[in-house]
């Protein structure tokens, strides 16, 4: 069995488990958010094998004698109107052992799209506001390995721009998210999924909203949770969003505002969270 951790703190597990963390471990916890660590009640759930922000430390569950060489976390402090601390542990996984290279490659971006030579290409293709008689303007072109989308919004019809890639067939269950590498003006952007969902027997879309840091090369995480079904601009209460049978992508400027516009999309990617 080995040499048993130094433990210098004590958990209280629901179900009478109890949970032991090692002085190294502990004050890691301490170095990471200082005096807010206290004595709390931490659920463990092992529903899950990945943890975003992971940061290993010893632990031993008395309940079972096991050992276990890692334990992830992630935490939030929650303060009380006079002063109390409260330590509430989100979730917690525990790992009897390392992660498999098959493991570990899923954990690492999936790159959608890109520019460079040999990289994907989605085929995408313009749709403006004059599909419903509006009078914006906007297309893009490929230079020097980024997509540039740049046209002018008018609000005085439909009041957006696109574009949109050919028809896909992704399946992003594993993955948590969009990750976007662009540089722009500071409008805010959409992001824009769609799957084989029907609305009264037609497609619908989901929209993500992301902003922009002008003139700055900016990375953006949008998460699948952020993705609402709508038709046609009008939001839809349901259904959710499939992330196994993704069918298109496209990127709108469609933030209801007149004027140029100009985004440089560098590279799409999946990531899980932590990643």
């Amino acid at each position: 069995m080995g040499r048993q951790p130094k433990s210098i703190s004590l958990f209280r597990k629901h179900n009478s488990h109890w949970l032991r963390l090692s002085e190294r471990g502990f004050r890691h916890l301490r170095l990471l958010y200082g005096s807010r660590v206290e004595d709390g009640v931490i659920p463990v759930s092992t529903s899950r094998i990945r943890c975003p922000n992971t940061h290993p430390i010893e632990a031993e569950l008395s309940s079972s004698n096991r050992r276990f060489t890692h334990m992830f976390f992630t935490i939030t402090a929650m303060w009380r109107k006079l002063g109390v601390t409260v330590l509430s542990v989100l979730s917690v996984c525990l790992l009897s052992q390392p992660l498999t290279a098959e493991e570990e490659d899923l954990l690492k971006p999936l790159l959608l799209i890109a520019f460079e030579q040999d990289s994907p290409d989605v085929g995408w293709y313009v749709q403006n506001d004059n599909v419903m008689g509006g009078q914006s303007v906007g297309g893009f072109s490929v230079q020097a390995s980024e997509l540039v989308f740049s046209g002018n919004t008018n609000t005085n019809g439909g009041g957006f721009s696109s574009i949109r890639s050919e028809p896909l067939e992704l399946d992003l269950a594993d993955y948590d998210g969009i990750r976007l590498t662009v540089k722009a003006d500071g409008r805010r952007y959409t992001w824009s999924l769609q799957t084989d969902a029907r609305w009264r027997g037609r497609k619908i879309n989901y929209w993500a909203d992301f902003d922009t840091v002008p003139g700055e090369v900016y990375v953006v995480d949008v998460p699948f949770e952020r993705f609402m079904p709508q038709f046609r601009g009008f939001k839809l209460d349901g259904p959710t969003l499939d992330r196994s049978q993704i069918r298109e992508f496209a990127l709108y400027q469609y933030d209801k505002t007149d004027g140029p516009f100009e985004l440089r999309l560098i590279k799409a990617e999946a990531y899980t969270d932590g990643h």
